[in-house]
């Protein structure tokens, strides 16, 4: 397994301590994966905090005008 492909999985299982010797390409190529893995995350997060949050406003709406 590429050392990139490593760090991504590391990311997702919760591993967040680089095993390669720092200043090497498998430290650099495990940071790339791992820092991939947590843009895309936090992407996934982002987008569905906003979808949670117009559905709150919504139903709020909803019900302000009901009553």
């Amino acid at each position: 397994m590429k050392a990139h492909d490593e760090g991504y999985k590391d990311f997702k299982q919760g591993q967040i301590s680089n095993p390669y010797k720092a200043g090497s390409k498998r430290h650099r190529d495990w940071q790339i994966g791992f820092d991939k893995a947590y843009f895309n995350n936090l992407q996934r997060v982002k987008e569905n905090e906003a979808r949670r949050g117009s559905a709150a406003v919504s139903s709020k709406e909803t019900s302000a005008t009901q009553t």
